[in-house]
């Protein structure tokens, strides 16, 4: 079978660019592989007739990354206002209407950006098999898109659990996961983000705004790419990259 290409997703932390003189990058770690991750605690009794060695679960975990943080997250609900309890901590706000009885939304203050210069669908999932205390509290908001199609922010934002007004995150502890759709190896290219591309993202993610409710996705990618809107994003990424 003949090597398969590997594929580049672009990434960067994607925060406001005008809150002093701290860069907010050092908050983001670099994304870990969850096939790798999980070779730490692999059962030498078991390794050859384990869970690992299912095609099955092989198939799943394949392109599948996680992303983490370097501070925690801990804070209460009170009075309809977001309390950390946490000396040093990332920040959380309460977020969208709940869209389910008795769930609380909330939204951490941080945010990523993907691109690709070719068609490439992820998938932005909870956490799954790696120990992920958190999902005691409340879970990640997954979603789907074309990072070669499309400029959207991915933002931290978690459904809490029935009933629950408090929410904890270890530092180091994924955040979410990534499942790049593709059978091609994956390579992770950082960059910093910047005003011009950032506002690219907001634009994007305000699209409902421009251009009214319930635009379907095929559609904002039409725009995305008829209007240039891909190639000024990659050129301008290319220039922002570090790694």
């Amino acid at each position: 079978m003949p090597k398969l290409e590997p594929i580049t997703i672009y990434w960067a932390p994607n925060f406001p660019l005008d809150e002093g003189y701290f860069d907010w990058d050092i908050l983001y770690n670099n994304p870990d592989t969850l096939s790798t991750s999980l070779k730490e605690f692999i059962n030498k009794d078991t390794a050859n007739v384990g869970l690992l060695r299912c095609p099955a679960f092989k198939d799943l975990i394949k392109n599948v990354f996680y992303f983490s943080a370097t501070l925690p997250i801990d804070c209460k609900i009170q009075k309809k206002e977001v309390v950390s309890t946490e000396k040093n901590f990332i920040n959380v706000s309460l977020g969208r209407e709940p869209s389910f009885l008795n769930r609380t939304h909330i939204n951490a203050s941080m945010s990523w950006v993907f691109f690709s210069e070719e068609p490439l669908t992820i998938e932005v999932v909870p956490p799954f098999i790696l120990e992920s205390p958190h999902l005691a509290y409340g879970t990640f908001v997954p979603g789907t898109y074309n990072i070669g199609s499309w400029f959207r922010p991915v933002n931290a934002e978690f459904i809490l659990n029935t009933g629950i007004e408090h929410f904890k995150l270890n530092s180091g502890e994924p955040i979410f996961f990534l499942r790049a759709k593709t059978e091609r190896p994956v390579v992770f290219k950082r960059f910093s983000i910047t005003q011009e591309i950032r506002n690219i993202s907001i634009t994007c993610a305000q699209g409902a705004t421009l251009f009214g409710l319930n635009i379907p996705l095929i559609d904002r990618y039409k725009l995305f790419k008829n209007t240039s809107m891909d190639k000024k994003t990659m050129n301008l990424i290319k220039k922002a990259v570090i790694n």
